[in-house]
């Protein structure tokens, strides 16, 4: 039963308790039918509810690049880092206590509590209570039903709309009658965008029901660091991450909705949640009773204030942890609960009141003493390192009673310390995140390490490395994971990363020097232009080499070459070109795309004349390769075939995954089956083949489903189609489909002297009676003559388990439609 009814009709609940209660002392039948139909109404909408359940946001996974992080990876690490609430400090995450009412005298008095008070749609409570006085009878009524013993506790049904449930137990004993009813919202939830790191929203009210005229707060809280909060429905504008708000008087009778939606980089979410307001009730005690701040949950030392009003009481008190010794209280009024301290403890506050009639309500409202959420700091020293070096982590908590290491590195740690990272060598930013937890929930907090390479110079030479009069030289040079590089002896200021430059007519002989750098070091490379004033001898005499014949597509030939008698200038041909230092050492050129052989020369030039020389280097294509599987998609006990092929003549082909061992390199399709031994799922079958250029692979899936089992897995199996094979005077095959297991029968071998299919019918086939292919059963079990060695059946005996094993040939399986007997 909803709570809308109750809302729009102003009807008294039908449960067992207000259907059957006593007659009250001091009113007719009539008048206390009345009574009790008001006081009905009073104990469903009195109650203090906690209105909304949610699960705590997970925290974002970091992924895994394959280089350097992206700015992606980056922005999703920031996102994980958030603090969420435990679920007992989100509001309606605390058990709560119905609200209870007695009449008659011995009146059992019920204790009715749910766990938690408020649950998403679809979601469950568990339900629990006690019952005093050895109560007869006690039954559940509203959205629960049936007998209950006097002590218990149980799952409510599944709670599966956006409403209030009620749930009462009412118990007599010979003259009065006690009850108790707990009321549990249901409430929406949900959201766009990344559901890890969206922000995830709470919204509860505290009490969810009123009375009109009556104003109660709305208690939120929110994860996953949102930027803005907007409210909607019944309320509206800005609002703060997390706090209360009073709704003001509700004068209006109805179901008020309030939904609160927060944003962030990640998304958007959003919680609904509901305040019923009803007309009160006449003539009975009403207890408003609330609590500031309104919880579920309050940090350690918290003093709360509790506030009441009563009407219709002709005295009121308290029990529960209300401060000071003394129980009786005026009709309204408010006082403080003294400091909250003990940590993960529930302070409950009770109020119950009694007419002038004798009638008892009472209302309580609840309070957990949780710490916030642990403060986590983490840093590294220092962000930038060069591949193998090592940074330092350091990091503190407040309030933490665990914290815990996650993604590159693990395991539990301290709740503050130092740790170095170790040597760090791949070239990639390192993300370090630390998880620090309590009773009031848990905070993430991360710092990231990039790892970059050394700077390097991958040439720095001088074009001609030798001058006469009047000549001048070119300084080249390039650079890898350099940021700024200086020049200084014979040249001066800041280069770039990479260049030329003349170095003017030169007089004497000059040193260069390059230095170039980055957050992580420095690097060096000199070189030198030789002068002389005379005219050379001889002309050059140029070496050049390659440190591979062999190289793959796009890849790069490695030289290395000299030149004597002091040339003036080089110049490259064939496969690169431009001038060149009259000397280089482990330079790369390419990259070299077409496949085929190129030709590298190198010419050096003095005054005396000009050499050259050249090399050759093989470009070499890799593999291509093509793999598929026909069918793609088999059950167990059947195979496939596999067929591929590879291009540029590969030396060697393995194969991997669900595959293994060498393959062949033959040009064209080549095949082989999987064989039927495959086991049911997933496989991917993949290929690699090699040459002298490279490796080239790729790979194919193949999906296996488990496939019907006959027989039992008892073989050979047959069935209607497979026996079809044997129904011919002279190989005939009946079946017997009595017993545990089925058996087929030779019925050609049976011998019929003895074994008769009735008076006068043998059960050997002939031209108007064949038995072949048929059910053996009732002649097997029917006449028999004397039995006779092995070869013999025993009248009655459907499955003749020891004499007939002679005429056995296997198994029968009705659902078995295979062409062909199973192996």
């Amino acid at each position: 039963m909803s709570l809308d009814p109750i809302i729009v009709n102003i009807e008294p609940p039908k449960s067992p308790f207000f259907s059957k209660l006593p007659k009250l002392p001091s009113f007719g039948p009539k008048q206390t039918k009345i009574l009790t139909a008001i006081a009905a109404i009073v104990i469903v909408t009195s109650m203090v509810l906690i209105a909304l359940v949610t699960t705590l946001a997970n925290n974002n996974k970091f992924k895994a690049s394959r280089n350097i992080q992206t700015a992606q990876d980056v922005q999703s690490k920031a996102l994980a880092e958030s603090t969420t609430k435990s679920n007992k400090a989100l509001p309606g995450g605390t058990e709560v206590t119905g609200v209870s009412g007695t009449s008659g005298e011995n009146s059992p008095k019920v204790t009715l509590k749910a766990d938690p008070g408020s649950v998403l749609k679809g979601g469950k409570v568990k339900l629990s209570w006690t019952v005093t006085n050895n109560p007869k009878s006690c039954v559940a009524s509203e959205d629960w039903s049936g007998p209950r013993a006097s002590t218990g506790s149980e799952m409510s049904p599944t709670l599966d709309k956006v409403q209030t449930y009620l749930f009462t137990l009412t118990c007599k004993t010979d003259t009065g009658t006690g009850f108790s009813t707990v009321s549990i919202s249901a409430t929406d939830q949900g959201g766009t965008g990344n559901v890890a790191t969206r922000p995830t929203v709470s919204i509860a009210g505290s009490p969810s029901s009123i009375y009109s005229g009556q104003a109660t707060s709305l208690v939120w809280s929110v994860s996953n660091n949102p930027t803005s909060c907007i409210a909607s429905g019944d309320w509206s504008g800005s609002k703060p991450i997390s706090g209360s708000a009073s709704t003001g008087a509700l004068t209006t009778v109805k179901s008020y909705t309030y939904t609160l939606t927060c944003t962030n980089s990640g998304g958007s979410g959003f919680a609904t949640t509901t305040v019923a307001v009803l007309q009160p009730p006449p003539g009975v005690p009403i207890i408003s009773l609330s609590v500031n701040p309104p919880g579920p949950s309050v940090v350690p030392g918290t003093n709360a204030t509790l506030s009441w009003s009563v009407t219709n009481a002709a005295s009121c008190s308290v029990f529960g942890d209300w401060a000071g010794t003394a129980t009786t209280r005026s009709p309204s009024g408010s006082e403080q609960t003294g400091v909250l301290s003990t940590l993960s403890k529930t302070y409950s506050y009770g109020m119950e009141c009694k007419n002038s009639a004798g009638d008892l309500m009472s209302s309580s409202v609840e309070l957990t003493v949780l710490r916030n959420a642990p403060g986590v700091a983490i840093t590294a020293s220092p962000t930038s390192v060069a591949v193998g070096s090592s940074s330092t982590l350091t990091w503190s908590s407040t309030e933490a009673t665990t914290c815990a290491a996650k993604v590159d590195w693990s395991n539990a740690i301290g709740t503050s310390g130092s740790q170095s990272t170790g040597a760090l060598n791949s070239i990639k930013t390192y993300n370090y995140s630390i998880t620090c937890s309590n009773e009031g929930g848990t905070t993430t907090k991360s710092a990231s390490v990039t790892v970059l390479a050394a700077p390097q110079i991958t040439n720095f030479s001088a074009s001609p490395t030798s001058v006469t009069t009047g000549g001048s030289s070119t300084l080249s040079w390039t650079t890898a994971n350099a940021t700024s590089c200086t020049a200084s002896g014979g040249w001066s200021g800041a280069k770039s990363t990479s260049g030329s430059q003349s170095t003017g007519v030169l007089g004497a002989t000059t040193s260069y020097t390059l230095t170039c750098s980055n957050t992580v070091g420095s690097t060096q490379s000199s070189t030198s232009v030789t002068f002389s004033s005379g005219v050379a001898s001889s002309p050059p005499v140029v070496t050049i080499n390659a440190a591979s014949p062999t190289v793959g597509v796009g890849g790069n030939a490695v030289l290395t070459w000299s030149a004597t008698n002091s040339p003036t200038s080089c110049t490259a041909s064939g496969g690169w070109s431009g001038a060149k230092a009259a000397s280089g050492s482990g330079v790369s050129v390419g990259p070299l795309n077409t496949a085929g052989t190129t030709t590298l020369t190198l010419q050096c030039t003095n005054s005396a004349g000009s050499g050259s020389s050249s090399v050759s280097v093989t470009v070499v294509a890799v593999p291509v390769v093509t793999i598929s599987v026909s069918p793609a998609s088999i059950v167990t006990g059947n195979n496939t075939t596999v067929t591929w092929s590879s291009t540029n003549s590969p030396s060697s082909c393995t194969a991997g995954g669900g595959w293994s061992g060498s393959k062949s390199t033959t040009a064209g399709n080549n095949t082989q089956t999987t064989g039927s031994a495959l086991a049911a799922g997933s496989y991917v079958l993949s290929l690699s083949c090699t040459n002298a250029g490279g490796t080239g692979s790729n790979s194919t899936s193949l999906t296996v489903t488990a496939g019907a089992v006959y027989c039992s897995n008892s073989r050979p199996c047959y069935g209607p189609n497979s026996i079809a094979a044997f129904t011919t005077i002279g190989s005939c095959y009946g079946y017997n489909v009595s017993g545990a297991l089925s058996w087929v029968i030779n019925v050609t071998t049976l011998n019929q002297n003895y074994h008769k299919g009735g008076p006068g019918k043998n059960l050997l086939p002939n031209a108007t009676s064949p038995l072949c292919g048929a059910n053996l059963h009732p002649y097997l079990t029917g006449t028999s003559l004397t039995n006779v060695g092995s070869q013999n059946h025993v009248k009655g005996a459907a499955t003749n388990g020891s004499v007939m094993p002679t005429y056995r040939v296997g198994y029968w399986d009705a659902t078995n439609l295979s062409a062909s007997v199973l192996p």
